[in-house]
């Protein structure tokens, strides 16, 4: 079964092209519409691909789509679904930002965080027009250049989408103000590094490159004759460039980078061989829980047919992916007809195909899935049949999980006037909580009363714990009742005595103080406006002398 393909960035109405990632190259991929209809679809030929959508065929504003690959007898998993937006605001159009430095004999520019679909422009000072560009379906514009940029040029960007103007992208740093980042004195910038080609491969992955340089590869196989390809402008690295011949193994590669306008060398020869053999197994990076929707994994090959094998009680679930990046995550697209069910004990096998056929697969890499079970928390403070509890405390717990898989990531907490937890009973129930400790706000307790309170635990997506146990605890007769601190004098007129326990990390015992103060509200602030940071109060005195 095909995996399910990622539709990468935002799509609008006024978008002329969608971008995948984790595509299957020989199969087809289709964008459609949340119902089934169809928008549009493309032939695969690599693993990161962004395609132009057909005459005729729109997105509009509001609507859900979502995208599926398949080929010949095979269907896909659907992708997660994205909303169309409407036509953006000209605030919207002004967001978008320079890949800095700009510098003196730039061919190039390069945009990010761009609105997909629109149209950059480029200037000089305002006026002076550059070069044009439509961005891409993941925010970023690539703008070949007139002319190659000097010291004095000041450069700024327009954006304009469904006939709506946005203002001037201003964040570049003016050539003049930034000095001169390539002189022209014959200095050279660090070497360019390329990741080691293995036979098959159709991508070079540059680990460190020149924003906006271009590059000259030359291929020379075992007794052939050689060949070039000079690609321009490459990007922010790491950087992929994809769209090569298959290497063939013995074959040697040389990639010379220049600024090809100032015929300015500014690296040496970087020179690969390419290995011979299969590809290694992919590196499993995390431990996996059952309630986990993917796999994270890392050292694919660019391109390669990703083999992602479920085994739950004897029935296998094979998904097929197209490796985009050199570490990525694959989702299970849990729930969907096909999908495979993930349950602890469950085996996940990986490898990759970087040549096709039955003979390309590597070795494998396995991992055993962990049921996730979150553990029942275990309560804190106020204590067990605490007395003069505020009625404003604070509920402190534990949690008794460890990770990968049955550390809590929020839990339950109730507060009810009676043991059993009856829902007419319950007085307090907030939100799920993200912390190990909640504060009960003013209005919720009434003074002289008993009150039973206990927690829950959950780890992701996993069902939750059972509940703890239960600890009860009595508030104070009214508002700041209680006795006067020992051996010293009694609290000014009008006002009372509340007590507090300050917890500090390591700190093994917790210290009570108390504070003076007409009521309850004013006296919680007082407490908290003296707590050291990283310390947290609980109401009462401590139970540790």
């Amino acid at each position: 079964m095909l995996g399910a393909p990622d539709i990468v960035g935002s799509l609008s109405e006024c978008s002329v092209g969608v971008q995948f990632h984790k595509l299957v190259p020989g199969a087809t991929v289709r964008l459609q519409t949340k119902a089934g209809a169809l928008v549009d679809e493309w032939p695969v030929t690599r693993a990161d691909q962004a395609f132009d959508f057909n005459p005729g065929h729109k997105i509009k504003a509001g609507m859900d789509v979502e995208a599926v690959q398949f080929r010949t007898g095979e269907n896909g998993l659907l992708s997660a679904v994205v909303q169309v937006d409407g036509k953006p605001s000209p605030a919207t159009l002004s967001i978008g930002t320079f890949v800095k430095p700009l510098f003196e004999c730039g061919e190039c520019v390069w945009l990010f965080n761009a609105f997909a679909g629109a149209k950059v422009q480029i200037f000089s000072h305002g006026t002076d027009f550059l070069g044009e560009s439509v961005v891409r379906p993941d925010g970023t514009a690539h703008v070949d250049l007139k002319r190659a940029l000097t010291i004095n040029d000041v450069v700024t960007a327009t954006q304009t989408a469904c006939a709506t103007m946005g203002g001037p992208i201003t964040s570049a740093t003016p050539i003049a103000a930034g000095g001169r980042v390539v002189p022209l004195d014959g200095a050279t910038l660090p070497q360019t590094q390329v990741a080691p080609l293995k036979a098959c491969a159709t991508a070079l992955y540059f680990e460190k490159v020149m924003i906006g340089a271009s590059v000259i590869v030359t291929r020379t196989p075992t007794g052939g004759t050689s060949s070039t390809y000079s690609p321009r402008c490459l990007s922010a690295t790491p950087f992929t460039l994809w769209g090569f011949a298959p290497f063939q193994a013995g074959e040697h590669v040389a990639i010379d980078t220049h600024l090809e306008r100032c015929k300015k060398p500014v690296s040496p020869t970087v020179k690969l061989t390419v290995a011979a053999g299969l590809p290694g197994p992919p590196h499993i990076l995390t431990s996996l829980c059952s309630d986990a929707l993917g796999i994270l994994l890392g050292s694919l090959e660019l391109g390669a047919q990703v083999e992602i094998k479920v085994t739950t009680a004897g029935s296998s679930v094979t998904l097929l992916y197209g490796a985009s990046a050199q570490q990525d995550t694959f989702s299970f697209a849990l729930g969907q007809p096909g999908a495979p069910k993930i349950a602890g004990g469950s085996t996940i096998t990986v490898r990759q195909n970087l040549c096709g056929g039955p003979a390309g697969w590597g070795p494998s890499a396995s991992t055993t899935v962990i049921a996730a079970v979150a553990k029942v928390p275990k309560l804190q403070l106020p204590a067990d049949h605490a007395n003069g509890t505020s009625l404003s405390p604070t509920l402190t717990w534990i949690d008794t999980g460890t990770a990968p898989c049955s550390q809590a990531t929020r839990f339950d907490l109730r507060v009810a006037k009676t043991m059993v937890m009856a829902p007419a009973d319950i007085v307090f129930t907030p939100a799920p909580i993200l912390g190990t400790f909640a504060f009960i706000p003013g209005g919720f307790l009434k003074p002289g009363a008993t009150y039973w309170w206990q927690v829950r635990a959950y780890h992701g997506a996993s069902t939750p714990s059972a509940w703890s146990n239960v600890f009860q605890f009595a508030t104070l007769q009214r508002e700041g009742s209680g006795p006067p601190p020992p051996g010293g004098p009694p609290p000014p007129s009008g006002e009372h005595t509340f007590y507090y326990c300050q917890h500090c990390p390591n700190i093994s015992k917790p210290v009570t103080f108390h504070i003076n103060a007409p009521d309850q509200a004013t006296a919680d602030a007082k407490a908290q406006a003296q707590l050291p940071s990283g310390c947290f109060l609980s109401s009462g005195k401590c139970d540790t002398p």
